[in-house]
């Protein structure tokens, strides 16, 4: 909402050239483009199935795309053909996809021929979409139906995906909902598909709900995706199939926080709600860690592989450390009273795991200590909050994102100062964030109002709605 000050006395007005013929030539020029300079304040709009198939082949033969910005304009259909990657691994994709909260529907990926995920190999940032009825057949290689591989420095964040995936044959690399291999973050991801294995298929690793292999960080996701093929699977997990610290850092580089499983995992060996296997390579420092996250899905192994099936880590090796999760029981599946925390304890460490009965007071109070986590932690504000209602939810999810009302004093005006700066600086922007659906309050109005000198308060330039249904 932005504060309109008229002016009322007249002063001289300064002209300045700028050469924005000049500036423009320098910046990419895409002819795919609907619009926009891929700027972050006026990005590349991308509204049809051919000019996101565009973006593909730009991106693949070679074109940069680091610090560009791209958006979807609109929901897309990309059915009639099989799908090929948006960035390779020679050609990774490096700018910001911003999906504005539209869906891409039809995706169909092979497996081959650089079809793994609506991106193949991300090192910028992918966000703010959802995949609708995406079909992936998954032959030697592995994949997700967002990014195949996300590059250390990689963002995958805010994106839904509702898919079947076939896995076809034989293969060691990440298959998952989302993402296949995670180098990177992956952040408020919610996978809701069917992965099932073909008939006579040996051996298939490294099989996730949301991501097949994490050697990063997965935060803030959840898992209702059923996963099936009790003769050929291991390392399966309702978050992450192998969650793997593979580096020498100096801090943990493997981290599964803040996530929830509700889905049913079928299994040869290596089943866990969270992690299938969760373990580092290397000595200390290396760390591969689970933790403040919850399982509420049963699993289901192979009959002589049972102990190495756990309800949050099917195995939990050298340097894997499980700490602060809960485990439902009760219901439908009874993950807690079949399974112990950790299947298979080859050096692992657990504390302070938890089996939570599957009643309203119980999972109130999980809810509780789950957010408890999240305020103890050094920076909460990345991390999702729980919230539980039993007349609506089964168990607790995630709370909606508040919403912003921002109020802006514009080019003639301010709301005071900001007396931590020295000098002091003048306040323009005052944004309030409130809870979806919150009737509106005058009180959130910035007070006081100071119009520059020589101009005066004209009023603001939106009317205030009655409920706050959207950032304003």
């Amino acid at each position: 909402m932005k504060r309109t000050m008229s002016r009322v006395v007249t002063t001289p007005i300064v002209l300045v050239a700028l050469l924005l013929a000049a500036m423009l030539t320098l910046l990419p020029q895409p002819a795919y483009a609907a619009g926009g300079s891929g700027t972050a304040g006026d990005p590349y709009i991308i509204e049809t199935a051919d000019e996101l198939k565009q973006l593909a082949t730009d991106v693949n033969s070679g074109t940069s795309t680091s610090g560009v910005y791209y958006k979807l304009g609109a929901d897309i259909d990309v059915s009639g053909s099989d799908w090929t990657s948006i960035g390779t691994s020679a050609n990774p994709f490096a700018g910001i996809f911003d999906g504005d909260g539209h869906t891409i529907s039809g995706l169909s990926l092979t497996g081959h021929a650089n079809s793994w995920g609506l991106f193949g190999y991300n090192s910028g940032t992918v966000t703010n979409f959802s995949i609708v009825d995406a079909t992936y057949t998954s032959y030697v290689n592995g994949g997700g139906t967002a990014v195949k591989v996300n590059n250390a420095g990689g963002v995958v964040s805010d994106i839904t995906s509702s898919f079947s995936i076939t896995i076809t044959n034989n293969s060691e690399e990440g298959l998952g909902g989302i993402v296949g291999t995670n180098n990177g973050l992956v952040d408020h991801c919610i996978s809701n598909g069917t992965m099932t294995k073909r008939d006579g298929l040996q051996s298939k690793w490294k099989t996730g709900g949301v991501v097949g292999e994490n050697n990063n960080v997965v935060r803030n996701c959840g898992n209702t995706t059923v996963i099936s093929g009790t003769e050929s699977l291991s390392d399966v997990g309702g978050i992450v199939g192998r969650n793997e610290d593979t580096t020498r850092y100096d801090e943990p580089q493997a981290i599964v926080e803040n996530c929830y499983n509700w889905a049913e995992l079928t299994g040869r060996q290596n089943l866990g709600g969270i992690a299938g296997y969760n373990w580092s390579s290397y000595s200390s420092p290396a760390e591969a860690i689970i933790r403040n996250s919850y399982n509420a899905g049963d699993m289901h192994p192979s009959e002589n592989k049972v102990y190495k099936s756990g309800s949050i880590a099917g195995v939990n090796a050298s340097r894997g450390f499980i700490i602060d999760n809960f485990s439902v029981y009760g219901g439908a599946g009874n993950p807690a009273e079949n399974f112990a925390f950790q299947g298979k304890d080859w050096n692992g460490s657990q504390t302070n795991n938890n089996k939570v009965a599957n009643n309203p007071d119980a999972l109130q109070d999980m809810c509780d200590k789950l957010n408890a986590w999240i305020d103890n932690q050094p920076d909460p504000s990345i991390y999702k909050r729980w919230v539980y209602d039993p007349s609506t939810d089964s168990y607790p999810v995630f709370a909606p994102d508040p919403l912003k009302v921002t109020f802006l004093a514009g080019d003639h005006g301010n709301f005071g100062e900001d007396s931590s700066t020295t000098p002091p600086t003048p306040i323009t922007e005052v944004v309030v964030e409130v809870e979806p659906n919150t009737d509106w309050d005058d009180a959130w109005i910035p007070d006081p109002i100071n119009p520059d000198e020589g101009y005066e308060f004209d009023g603001w330039d939106k009317d205030f709605p009655s409920t706050i249904t959207e950032n304003i």
